[in-house]
């Protein structure tokens, strides 16, 4: 018998997909955002409440490039279950 492999989505510690919380936008600019996201290089999709569906770390620096959000602090944003 062999084993299944599962897939892994991103890099690093990303062993999932994160929703981002901290980066989402209202359902009614999802359209909008993409649009602005594509012209800056970045093919993200956003859920129905409008949160951005991210796959690694550099796929969300980018976005918190785009987005204008620095670390504060020397820490960036958080999102819960980015880590687990």
């Amino acid at each position: 018998m062999s084993k299944k492999k599962s897939q892994v989505v991103g890099t690093g510690n990303w062993k999932k997909r994160v929703d981002s919380e901290s980066l989402a936008c209202h359902p009614d600019q999802i359209q909008e955002i993409v649009e602005r996201n594509k012209q800056h290089g970045l093919n993200i999709d956003y859920d129905t409440e409008g949160r951005p569906k991210l796959t690694s770390t550099s796929e969300r620096r980018a976005l918190m490039k785009v987005e204008s959000i620095e670390a504060f602090g020397g820490r960036e944003v958080h999102d819960r279950n980015c880590y687990s």
